[in-house]
């Protein structure tokens, strides 16, 4: 399929720059690399992983059913997944929220609920990210400006609810924009009100989602932190959403290619050596190039079953 080679090049070129910085780093630096294949602790951080993926794609599900009243199963569920998690990868990440809409428009979806859907998710995933990462860094400070967030918690999705509309005209230019690509138009599209008590739960599996990611990295890396191990897994908690969403919204990196492991380092080396940080962002890396095969794999076995073409650019 020739809407798969410009993901296939941009993760190609990920791959190597990622082998290459560590081929340096194992050379040159004094971090002990062996230490990882002798983790003991691989196979629960590959669990963990496995987890955390599934929460993302239980996420997007349950938004689905409800506000959106569409059931889907897993396999097509995880191909909307896929198709954003190769889409990013192309310069304008917009063509992976797309390939969602062009999913859904084939469910006799309206332009507008699936508008609203694209919109709300990217909502939940951004406010619940930033929450962990707040979080995260005040529990460094201390445990009681960390518990102090729960009610805020509580006030803050209140205020996402409130602000919805104004993010969502914001955001519906983009996905307008991006629908004009593939010749559909959104001029039905409405604002719909947001029915808190649908979207709590939604919130609370992205949040989940947030926290065992960064478990599962933590677990993964856990032979090179042997200083205070404790407040370097909360770094690495913080620093996983803060990355990925950086990396989302710098629009002119493939896969947030340099931008998530700047963020990454910066994050990280609050409380590590820069060496350390920098092994954990290309090692963070490779997990999500990973877990982009795997659940891209998935969505090119679902499109080549149903003869789903044409919701990329082509290349």
């Amino acid at each position: 399929m020739s809407v798969l080679i410009k993901p296939a090049i941009a993760l190609t070129c990920l791959i190597g720059l990622s082998l290459a910085a560590i081929a340096l780093i194992n050379i040159y630096g004094s971090v002990d690399l062996s230490l990882l294949f002798q983790n003991q602790f691989l196979m629960p951080a590959l669990i963990v992983q496995l987890l955390a993926s599934t929460l993302f794609v239980l996420a997007w599900k349950l938004l689905l059913k409800n506000p959106g009243g569409v059931q889907l199963s897993w396999q097509e569920t995880s191909s909307h997944i896929g198709v954003t998690l190769l889409g990013k990868y192309i310069p304008g990440k917009i063509w992976g929220l797309m390939g969602r809409g062009v999913l859904l428009s084939n469910r006799a979806i309206d332009n507008g609920n699936i508008a609203n859907l694209l919109i709300l998710d990217q909502a939940l995933t951004f406010s619940s990210g930033i929450f962990v990462l707040i979080a995260a860094l005040l529990l460094l400070q201390t445990v009681i400006w960390s518990l102090a967030l729960i009610p805020l918690l509580y006030f803050g999705f209140r205020l996402l609810v409130v602000i919805y509309p104004w993010v969502a005209r914001q955001c519906f230019r983009l996905v307008a924009k991006g629908l004009a690509q593939t010749g559909k138009s959104v001029d039905d599209f409405q604002i719909n009100e947001v029915n808190p008590g649908s979207l709590i739960l939604v919130f609370l599996v992205y949040l989940l989602h947030w926290i065992l990611t960064g478990i599962a990295l933590s677990l993964l890396v856990l032979p090179l932190l042997s200083q205070q191990p404790v407040d370097a897994i909360i770094l690495i908690v913080a620093a996983i959403p803060a990355a990925m969403l950086t990396g989302f919204v710098a629009l002119w990196a493939p896969g947030g290619i340099g931008v998530r492991e700047v963020v990454m380092l910066g994050i990280l080396s609050i409380g590590m050596p820069v060496e350390t940080a920098g092994v954990i962002a290309i090692v963070y890396r490779f997990v999500c190039i990973l877990v982009d095969i795997v659940i891209g794999g998935i969505a090119i076995a679902y499109f080549t079953r149903n003869d789903i073409v044409g919701f990329l650019p082509k290349a």
